[in-house]
């Protein structure tokens, strides 16, 4: 009677438990009645949560009394009490001390009130002291309409940044990126570079400390001021500039472990020697296999029991120093200065990214109309590569290389009896392959102001970035009496320079700013690749291969011209030709 009682007891409460939760449901719109898609809904003090749909609309079980909070990028969070009613539609309001934030947009700034575009924007306090070595991480979920996606888990490699989407099928989605004022070389493959099947991030030599800001113009307003480059979207980079006169320093360091996210369940050599038997038997035969893989004996096969992916991986060790000054030289003169040094190591061995950072950001007010402004920067990155995974990488860890393979034969050297597949090991330890990448970005911007209404401007910029992919693989792998090398060598030369007239003026009630503007760009690529074959019975011990010379030039006019009425409304034209 006591345990029928207690079982009683318990199912009231558990009753009363799910009478308690209901479905809350309703829509988020803004100010103006239209729905607010991505809103997030959570259930305060819980992990319960939810998120609106393209119609503002959300759902989530929530017990009365339960707190509500929803939350919206540019949008003031709001809290709502779960009552009786089941259905809670929620008005959030623009957090106005957003729009007077001036953001970065083509050839020029902007507050975002005065925006007609789609521009988002991600400021410094939010890039800082996350732990990030590149800045596609440092923008991944944290701008909406961009997606960026690591291409693999490899430290260096690019990653793939799509803004509102693909636009093409076939041809190229990639955004453009503008840093201090200069469209930057970006995709390696279509250079015809040598880059052992990784095309390097176009951003990875830039420090995310030393940015001021990230803006990304998202929709057909790019591309009416950047022309068909900007057709799919445009990525802005700003880098810091000093603030004031005071002395002001700033470091900070960054430590971090570097582990796969699960490792695999891999037969060991029991489990396989069985089913192998199981499917020897399976197949008509009886008694022991002969044949075994890697010309191994059943005996030998035994005595082996390798886990080819402990061997390959190990727990990667992450660092990072950042160190930087800002500073008045004189009343009209102000510096920024900047050093890092970046070391990330993977969890696969002999896989790494290092990079070394300086930079220098000069500011000359010589008077109220007159300010100069003068911006280097020097990166150096190397990325030790390992194998493709079907040949001595991870795939061959977790496929070719049987755990009845030693890695070393009675003798000390390789076994390699099933081919270099089979021992990821020693593909790893006798090939060394890699990528340098040196670069540096000079910018020189000049602002002349005769009137308070109208402005010129001068902006010019150089890109060049050397880019080096190595390697070595040792004879013992080739299975001749030679090592081989090579090198491969691809240089960029990038310029542009842009002049730019503003003048603003105002017709009773009505507001315009008129914008009118001429740019050229100008890009230079070579590249050569010298093989080196050290086998005395090779034919062609020495191969050289030049890539030629790829140049394009880029001269154009364009214009834009903001309306405003009442400080209300505002259209805005763009035109490129």
């Amino acid at each position: 009677m006591k345990l029928k009682r207690i079982l009683l007891l318990l199912l009231f409460f558990s009753m009363v438990s799910l009478q308690a939760q209901q479905v809350v449901s309703g829509t988020v719109t803004d100010e103006s009645g239209q729905p607010l898609p991505g809103v997030n809904v959570l259930v305060q003090g819980t992990s319960t949560g939810s998120v609106a749909d393209f119609d503002g609309n959300y759902s989530i079980k929530a017990a009365q009394g339960a707190v509500l909070e929803f939350s919206y990028l540019g949008f003031i969070a709001q809290n709502v009490t779960v009552g009786t009613s089941t259905t809670i539609d929620v008005v959030l309001q623009e957090d106005v001390s957003l729009l007077d934030e001036v953001v970065v947009i083509g050839y020029g700034t902007s507050t975002k009130k005065d925006l007609v575009s789609s521009v988002a924007s991600v400021k410094s306090d939010v890039l800082e002291n996350q732990p990030v070595a590149r800045v596609d991480q440092a923008l991944q979920g944290r701008a909406t309409g961009v997606e960026v996606t690591s291409n693999n888990g490899t430290p260096g490699t690019g990653a793939t940044i799509r803004i509102r989407g693909n636009s093409s099928i076939n041809g190229n989605n990639d955004p453009l990126y503008v840093v201090d004022g200069i469209p930057i070389s970006q995709d390696m493959f279509s250079l015809n570079a040598t880059t052992w099947g990784m095309n390097p991030n176009p951003l990875s030599s830039i420090n995310p400390n030393d940015i001021e800001s990230i803006e990304v113009l998202k929709d057909a307003a790019a591309c009416g001021i950047y022309g068909s480059r900007g057709s799919n979207g445009v990525i802005i980079i700003t880098t810091k500039k000093a603030k004031g006169s005071k002395l002001e320093i700033n470091f900070s360091t960054k430590h971090g472990l570097s582990t796969p996210t699960k490792d695999p369940n891999v037969v060991g050599t029991e489990d396989w020697m069985q089913m192998y038997q199981e499917a020897w038997e399976n197949d008509g035969n009886t008694g022991v296999p002969q044949n075994l893989p890697g010309n191994l004996t059943w005996e030998q096969a035994k005595q082996n029991n390798t886990d080819w992916w402990k061997e390959i991986t190990h727990v990667g060790y992450k660092k990072e120093y950042n160190l930087s000054a800002s500073f008045g030289i004189s009343d009209k003169l102000k510096a920024y200065v900047s050093g890092s040094y970046n070391n990330n190591e993977s969890y696969i061995k002999h896989n790494a990214f290092e990079r070394y950072t300086g930079k220098i950001n000069l500011s000359y007010n010589p008077s109220t109309k007159l300010t100069l402004a003068i911006s280097t920067m020097f990166a150096n990155t190397k990325t030790d590569l390992v194998g493709d995974p079907w040949s001595g990488g991870t795939g061959a860890a977790m496929g070719t290389a049987l755990p009845i393979y030693p890695i070393y034969n009675e003798d000390g050297t390789y076994f390699k009896g099933a081919g270099n597949d089979a021992n990821p090991v020693m593909v790893s330890e006798l090939m060394d392959v890699y990528n340098d990448e040196t670069r540096t970005i000079n910018s020189l911007s000049l602002n002349y102001a005769p009137f308070k209404k109208l402005s010129f401007s001068f902006n010019g910029a150089v890109d060049y970035l050397k880019f080096l992919n190595n390697g070595f693989e040792n004879k013992y792998l080739r299975s001749v009496d030679g090592d081989y090398t090579w090198n491969s060598r691809t240089n960029i030369f990038n310029y542009n320079y842009n002049l730019i007239a503003n003048y603003n003026t105002s017709i009773g009630e009505n507001e315009f700013v008129f914008m009118l503007g001429n740019e050229l760009q100008y890009s230079k690529t070579t590249g050569e690749r010298n093989e080196y074959d050290y086998d005395p019975e090779s034919s062609n011990p020495e191969n050289i291969i030049d890539y030629g010379i790829q140049e394009w030039r880029f001269l154009s006019y364009f214009g834009r011209i903001n309306y405003k009425y009442k400080d209300r409304y505002i259209a805005q034209a763009s035109l490129r030709f």
